[in-house]
């Protein structure tokens, strides 16, 4: 086997070119004052180890690998230093050594996300999402407890005109300035649902109430007409009796 060793594009680097027959393989150490020895191994399979001794479960295959073992085979970083993955010569993720991931950002931290993972730039296209709820507390029901204290619609007239939000729910510069944490804001909207719903349950009583009043008062009303009609038939029968009573008189009168 020949092996070719040159300078490559001028740089203070060398390229190695060999032609490799079926089983052979090619190891490559390479050591200075400063850094310890290292090593890679290439094979017509395309198999490459790097750092450390190349042999056994060291390994690893470019096009696919088999009983592996995560102990040795792994894709990543052995110290404190982000895991970056680039395409174009950008960078596309980067995986941070506290396991937080970042798709096209490197920014991740904040001063309220700590508790996060996942940190994406220019939006997230899926056709499925599922958040968990930590407990049934985190959800709206407690609306509907005979304890729950609903406020009335006067009050959150008030709040609208004095706030320009809705009573428990951020205001546009808050959201701004925090964004939304999803479940949350699924549960406040709930809840803003399920008090219109006791709003509107209450007014139904009410203008059921109000129907009923409304025919009783139409019955009473009906009723005191044919009174008035029979009052009327009675007034117009006695003026027609004193009538002729009148009447009576004035022919004697007259004879």
């Amino acid at each position: 086997m020949r092996v070719l060793l040159q300078k490559y594009n001028g740089r203070n680097c060398y390229k190695i070119t060999t032609n490799l027959n079926l089983n052979e393989q090619v190891i490559i150490e390479a050591s200075s004052s400063t850094n310890a020895a290292v090593h890679m191994l290439l094979d017509t399979v395309q198999s490459l180890c790097y750092e450390g001794a190349c042999g056994g479960n060291n390994n690893w295959e470019l096009t696919g690998n088999t009983a592996t073992d995560p102990a040795y085979n792994f894709i990543g970083t052995t110290d404190k230093q982000s895991l970056v993955f680039k395409t174009n010569n950008v960078e596309s993720m980067r995986i941070d050594s506290n396991g937080k991931i970042g798709i096209g950002t490197k920014n991740l931290s904040c001063t309220d996300c700590s508790n996060y993972r996942l940190f994406v730039k220019d939006g997230i296209k899926t056709e499925k999402v599922k958040v968990e709820v930590a407990s049934a507390n985190g959800w709206a029901d407690y609306v509907f407890r005979p304890d729950y204290k609903l406020l009335k619609l006067e009050d959150v007239e008030k709040h609208i005109h004095e706030k320009g939000h809705l009573p428990n729910i951020p205001s546009a510069e808050e959201v701004v300035k925090k964004g939304i944490d999803l479940a949350e804001m699924d549960a406040r909207l709930l809840e803003k649902i399920e008090e219109l719903t006791l709003y509107t349950i209450d007014l139904n009583k009410k203008n059921t109430e109000l129907h009923q009043k409304n025919a009783e008062l139409g019955g009473n009303v009906k009723n005191r007409e044919e009174i008035i009609k029979t009052l009327l038939k009675k007034v117009e029968a006695l003026e027609a009796g004193n009538k002729k009573i009148v009447d009576s008189k004035t022919s004697k009168n007259n004879e």
